[in-house]
């Protein structure tokens, strides 16, 4: 026969459990705490993280823009001395 169930509820609500296992309830609350106490500065973080993502693109999109460029203008340029 097994021994009492307890609700996960109860479980969190006890602060004096420590963590003891990994994978322990108690692990994933403590993250999940963490996480709403420093939402304003993970939010910054990851919005810098994609700002310099986003400009890191525009970057190379800039530079790919310019290889098009000229290479427009080398086979634009062989075209018309082949023309002639």
């Amino acid at each position: 026969m097994r021994g009492p169930k307890i609700s996960l509820q109860v479980i969190l609500r006890n602060e004096n459990i420590k963590i003891t296992k990994k994978g322990d309830p108690m692990e994933l609350h403590r993250i999940l705490a963490y996480l709403n106490e420093y939402s304003g500065a993970i939010t910054c973080i990851i919005t810098f993280i994609y700002v310099c993502a986003t400009i890191i693109i525009c970057w190379a999109n800039i530079k790919s823009s310019n290889a098009s460029k000229k290479q427009l203008m080398e086979v634009k340029r062989q075209y018309e001395d082949d023309k002639k």
